[in-house]
């Protein structure tokens, strides 16, 4: 890791979590559902010196938030009164939980605790988070990951697919896979390639929903289409099918969203289990944490085994972008939605902050887009 800026003393004062559910511009139908409304928790790690370190995460399940937010009350037990950013920090927090095991909501929690903590870091220097990692800021490409769900309406996705583009200048769109049948896949495929061109970068994701051999089919008709990467086709943890298939596919395979930090991560570049990865700093059910992502294991494994390095940079935005720009070799980054602008005004909303021990509502706060000022927000209710 190179040398960091020295950080400020910061105390761990206080946690405190609002839980929100901000509705998408654009319905996401996946192969395991819909999702027309995101749960979101948004953190706020205060300090005794009086700065506030902020992240969010994505909680997929409205009824993950408040258990996650039981989750942090244990966090700031644990960690109150204790340096901010600190090695100890996290493996004190390892032991504790080490019983129950650093998975799913547990490690949501640590991940954006620990978030939190490099934000604080930052503001506490004066610097962007990547310059603290030893980046310089730079562009990084986004593909639009909004919508293009499943739909029986292959014109209402081709629409869909080219407001997509239009939506901040894009080049690249993700599309959802998973249909009944490989001829529906195709006809999606065929529909937003006939509307945005061949110049568009297309990525399609299944979001677990095949088996191998069925994955091993789809993926053959798949590799005379022009798709970027396949994204997810199998199960997450099945390496040794995912490695099967970067091996027989011409289609790069994508994986690594649900990667559980670089132990993870390492096994799948043993088996070789992908030609593009996308590690998640946090969000995911095995969401990872900060400092173990920057260069020291994220660039050795990618230098090791693979292509391309794809984060998921929408949930926390600039801590992942940060991350992003101090590991070499970057392609794409994740944009999705426009939560990033309407957070800042949903802290209020309906009074749903919880501080310390306190679970003063195990409800989750609707954004009424009548009560967000500001002309630059859009939240399509």
């Amino acid at each position: 890791m190179p040398n960091l800026p020295p950080i400020p003393a910061l105390t761990v004062r206080a946690i405190k979590a609002t839980p929100v559910e901000v509705p998408l511009n654009f319905v996401l139908g996946t192969s395991q559902g819909a999702i027309r409304q995101a749960p979101l928790l948004l953190i706020d790690l205060e300090t005794e010196e009086g700065v506030t370190g902020r992240s969010y995460l994505f909680c997929y399940l409205r009824a993950a938030a408040p258990a996650i937010v039981s989750l942090l009350g244990e966090v700031e037990a644990v960690t109150k009164g204790d340096r901010v950013a600190s090695t100890e920090l996290g493996a004190k927090l390892t032991r504790r939980f080490m019983l129950i095991g650093v998975q799913g909501i547990v490690r949501m929690a640590l991940a954006g605790f620990d978030v939190a903590a490099w934000d604080a870091a930052a503001i506490a220097v004066g610097v962007p988070l990547a310059r603290m990692l030893g980046a310089e800021p730079r562009p990084i490409p986004a593909y639009n990951s909004c919508g293009l769900g499943l739909m029986d309406d292959l014109g209402a996705l081709a629409a869909e697919a080219e407001k997509l583009l239009a939506v901040g200048n894009f080049h690249a769109l993700k599309l959802r896979l998973g249909y009944p049948t490989l001829d529906r896949d195709i006809a999606a495929v065929h529909a937003v390639r006939k509307r945005v061109g061949d110049n568009v970068h297309l990525m399609v994701d299944y979001n677990q929903a095949l088996a191998v051999d069925v994955a091993m089919q789809r993926g053959c008709a798949l590799d005379t289409e022009n798709i970027y990467w396949l994204e997810e086709p199998i199960r997450h943890d099945d390496y040794a099918g995912a490695a099967a298939l970067a091996r027989d596919l011409k289609t790069p395979i994508q994986i690594g969203e649900n990667f559980s930090l670089p132990a993870a991560m390492a096994v799948a570049v043993q088996q070789g289990a992908a030609d593009y990865v996308m590690p998640d700093s946090a969000g995911s059910p095995a969401g990872g944490r900060p400092p173990n992502w920057p260069p020291l294991t994220v660039s050795k494994c990618r230098r090791t085994c693979f292509r391309k390095l794809a984060p998921i940079c929408w949930r926390l935005r600039r801590p992942a972008i940060s991350l992003s720009m101090s590991i070499g070799r970057t392609c794409w980054c994740r944009s999705r939605s426009r939560l990033p602008t309407v957070l800042p005004s949903c802290r209020s909303v309906q009074g749903m902050a919880w501080s310390g021990t306190k679970t003063q509502s195990s409800a989750i706060a609707c954004v009424d887009r009548s009560k967000i000022p500001g002309p630059n927000i859009n939240v399509r209710t």
